[in-house]
């Protein structure tokens, strides 16, 4: 092995930022080069055993401390204190409230600059301002808002959140019956005479009284034929003069 530091030249060594020498090699352990970047880097023991390039922190300069103290400026006050006629000097008049900050230098009996000072403006007792009661009203609830609108006999919208008309039909209320006695059977029967109509026994009702047609196409029906079919076939009877009152055929008496 050698123990000279060698430099290489390969890919790996010449586009990193470390120097391109090998730390691990012994001529190169414990010393400082430049690396890529051109910082310098020194060969540096890991744990493992191993050398590697690490940079070299330079020690921060000492300071000292003559430097670190600052001279402290003289204030504004201070500087104008020789051309002031009185610090604490307050304004009446229209410059109540008002501190002399800097006086002039040709007269230092007039004041060139004020600035507003609490010390100077004297306290007033402010009469108390009375909470004033608030106009808006409280926002309702949603159950609130459906009281009332039931109170008023409508429902709430879930999208316009208002009351509305339901969309429902109202049953009307029937009017009271008013009291009739009533009819017999007899009396129903000679009620339905009067009329032109027929008693029915089983609905216990005035039906109109059935004629041909009806007949016939009962009978059809009962053959198998179809209610269209029926009616069509009665129908047709009827124009040509055929069908009888009970639903059959009408004869013709031969002259």
């Amino acid at each position: 092995m050698s123990t000279k530091c060698e430099k290489m030249t390969t890919k790996k060594y010449t586009e990193r930022n470390g120097p391109p020498y090998k730390a691990n090699a012994p001529g190169c352990r414990g010393k400082r080069k430049k690396g890529n970047d051109g910082l310098l880097y020194e060969s540096v023991r890991a744990k493992n055993g191993v050398y590697r390039w690490s940079k070299v922190v330079k020690a921060a300069k000492k300071v000292s401390k003559k430097s670190t103290k600052k001279v402290p400026k003289k204030s504004r006050k201070t500087r104008k204190a020789s051309h002031m006629k009185d610090p604490n000097h307050c304004g009446s008049g229209s410059r109540s409230g008002y501190k002399c900050i800097s006086y002039a230098k040709s007269s230092p009996y007039s004041c060139s600059r004020w600035r507003k000072n609490t010390k100077c403006s004297k306290k007033r007792k402010q009469p108390k301002k009375t909470p004033k009661k608030s106009t808006k009203k409280k926002k309702m609830t949603i159950a609130q808002i459906r009281a009332e609108c039931r109170r008023s006999g409508k429902v709430y919208d879930t999208q316009t959140k208002r009351c509305r008309k339901s969309k429902r039909r109202v049953k009307k209320s029937k009017s009271p019956k008013k009291s009739s006695k009533k009819m017999t059977i007899k009396e129903k029967k000679a009620y339905c005479k009067k009329n032109t109509l027929v008693y029915n026994p089983n609905t216990k009702r005035c039906n109109k009284p059935k004629t041909g047609v009806d007949y016939k196409i009962a009978k059809l029906m009962k053959a198998g034929c179809s209610r269209k079919q029926a009616v069509a076939i009665a129908l047709n009877m009827k124009k040509s003069g055929k069908l009888g009152p009970k639903g059959g055929y009408y004869k013709k008496v031969k002259k």
